[in-house]
């Protein structure tokens, strides 16, 4: 029985969500080395010797992305997913990653790309899952299990304001769930009652958005400081995971 320790290294990837053109998408680089040259994975890297797990991510993600936690992911932090490790996951050697996830808004991460220096770009999340893209490792498991955890948190936590600009609407919010759930079965009266009634979910502004037809217009809100909900909104039983 061989015991001694056996070499590996350690990466950090990180899963970026955020909704453009009513979808649910995904941020992808596209490798320009071997293995698996001009292929599409979830942003990452090497975590060097002297820097902790969250600054891997953090350092990872800036310099390959150019998406910053103070500017792009307006202060919030990235948080830590999972773990995952198999034989050969990796082709050239044994290798550990370490899964970050963040949610950005579209306009935010739009910006950030601008000057990215490297090839990176927003992927309809059903395209992926349907292989219509080329994915390099483990990484297509790595979105379907964090999509599943992201819309689990939907229920309990705040995060769906991550999704939207700082002044939205219940509809919009809405529109977050209904898409991250695949669903239209939402209905609108009961979703306001429930977001409204948890506390410090959603802050009133005094500002208005005029309505496209001849209702009155709608009331604009803002993230609350609460980051879980005092009361859960329940997913319902379908969607495409």
């Amino acid at each position: 029985m061989n015991d001694q320790p056996h070499p590996f290294a350690v990466a950090v990837n990180i899963l970026v969500f955020t909704i453009q053109d009513d979808k649910i998408k995904l941020l992808l680089r596209q490798r320009d080395k071997a293995p698996f040259r001009d292929r599409w994975v979830l942003p990452g890297g090497w975590v060097q010797s002297n820097e902790t797990l969250p600054e891997a991510a953090v350092r990872t993600l800036r310099e390959q992305t150019n998406i910053t936690t103070a500017g792009t992911l307006r202060g919030k932090p990235l948080s830590q997913f999972r773990s995952y490790y198999e034989p050969q996951r990796y082709p050239r050697r044994n290798v550990t990653t370490i899964v970050y996830w963040a949610i950005v808004t579209h306009s935010e991460l739009a910006k950030a790309l601008v000057d990215s220096p490297q090839t990176a770009a927003t992927w309809p999340y059903k395209t992926i899952d349907r292989g219509r893209i080329d994915l390099a490792f483990d990484h297509k498991r790595i979105i379907r299990e964090g999509l599943k955890r992201t819309r689990r948190r939907l229920e309990g936590t705040t995060v769906a304001t991550r999704f939207l600009p700082k002044r939205f609407t219940i509809s919009d919010l809405r529109r977050v769930y209904e898409l991250m759930w695949d669903t239209t079965d939402i209905d609108p009266g009961n979703f306001q009652r429930k977001v409204l009634k948890c506390q410090d979910f959603l802050k009133t502004t005094t500002d208005k958005r005029p309505s496209l037809s001849s209702g009155p217009p709608a009331t604009l809100y803002t993230a609350g400081p609460a980051r879980f909900l005092t009361s859960t909104i329940v997913m319902p039983n379908q969607g495409w995971l």
